[in-house]
């Protein structure tokens, strides 16, 4: 496997390769082999991917700087749980037609109940994570405010 061990970004410090090997082991039967797990600099609010071809993981360490540092660990724990839960569905269904249907629901859904995680999913929703506002740095929290700003301040057409 290649991998870049942790993240040091905005005094981070979170052992990809050593969770990745963790959670495989104890959420999904280290059916996970033979899989490229690292960090991207893609700025997604997602904060992470899974690429369908069966050999790819990113976690984005954008994360790492809208994230307050007491909850880094919890939130990319998260964030990787949830991508490895798509490599897991793929190992074991297939290619399946919806990213978050029933099994992958199936699958990640008891995960994050086990890891203690689930009260970031907003009643079982899994298209997203749910940060709790509380989270995020207060720079984060201004520069949204102040989109939300322009968007109302902007002038209607019509």
């Amino acid at each position: 496997m290649k991998w870049i061990t942790t993240l040091k970004e905005n005094n981070a410090n979170y052992p990809l390769d050593r969770k990745f090997n963790e959670f495989n082991k104890e959420y999904f039967d280290e059916k996970l082999t033979n899989y490229n797990v690292k960090w991207t600099a893609a700025t997604s609010a997602a904060g992470g991917r899974y690429y369908s071809d069966g050999e790819t993981i990113e976690l984005s360490t954008y994360v790492a700087n809208i994230v307050k540092k007491e909850y880094l660990e919890e939130v990319f724990d998260y964030i990787l749980l949830h991508e490895m839960a798509h490599a897991y569905v793929y190992e074991v269904f297939g290619d399946v037609k919806r990213a978050h249907g029933k099994e992958f629901r199936s699958v990640f859904l008891p995960v994050v109940d086990a890891a203690g995680l689930a009260h970031l999913n907003h009643r079982g929703k899994v298209t997203q994570i749910i940060i709790p506002l509380e989270y995020y740095t207060k720079d984060y929290i201004d520069k949204e405010k102040q989109k939300q700003q322009k968007k109302k301040d902007k002038p209607s057409i019509g």
